[in-house]
């Protein structure tokens, strides 16, 4: 009975290096080419892709791979990042800077780790990834709320109506948490 390998075959692998490039080059092309027929600058929207694009290489080879859990990390921050990045240069955002590091920082190392933790089967990790999350999106709140809504950083000028909105969420927060059976980790 022949001996079952842990291995991919070549024609099974999740991703082909060679393909993705070709298919990868051939869109870089279009849009450049479309940029400059319908003179429009694309430059200013694509660039980010230069990091979501191998930070989510890195984060898929990391899961379907042997790659460890900072390979997944380190895939899932270049991604974050990549990603605020093309945020801001969408919507011209970039005082949003000021609260959204911690959207990087504490918030995809915990998503790496969460979602590492759930593809290899390792629940440790899961929960260890998760508390790191949610510390990163508490953090990016509450960023938010001082720089948007306090100091208004970014001239939104949200004032008692962001105030209660604010108000509104934080409470429905508390209530779904009291309402929540406790459950001992």
């Amino acid at each position: 009975m022949p001996k079952e390998s842990n291995t991919m075959t070549e024609s099974n692998r999740f991703i082909h290096t060679p393909r993705v490039l070709g298919v990868a080059l051939i869109f870089i092309g279009a849009l450049a080419l479309a940029g400059q027929i319908f003179d429009f600058d694309l430059g200013r929207f694509l660039w980010p892709f230069f990091i979501i694009v191998p930070g989510a290489l890195v984060f898929i080879s990391a899961l379907t791979g042997s790659g460890d859990e900072g390979l997944a990390i380190t895939g899932s921050i270049l991604t974050v990042l990549g990603t605020l990045f093309l945020y801001q240069s969408i919507f011209d955002h970039w005082e949003s800077w000021a609260y959204a590091w911690a959207l990087v920082g504490p918030t995809a190392v915990g998503l790496g780790q969460t979602v590492f933790g759930t593809v290899k089967g390792r629940p440790a990790t899961v929960t260890a990834g998760w508390d790191v999350l949610k510390v990163g999106l508490i953090m990016f709140v509450i960023g938010f709320a001082f720089f948007e809504l306090l100091i208004n950083v970014s001239g939104f000028n949200l004032g008692l109506t962001g105030w209660a909105v604010l108000f509104i969420a934080l409470g429905v927060f508390v209530l779904v948490r009291a309402l929540l059976p406790e459950h001992k980790g």
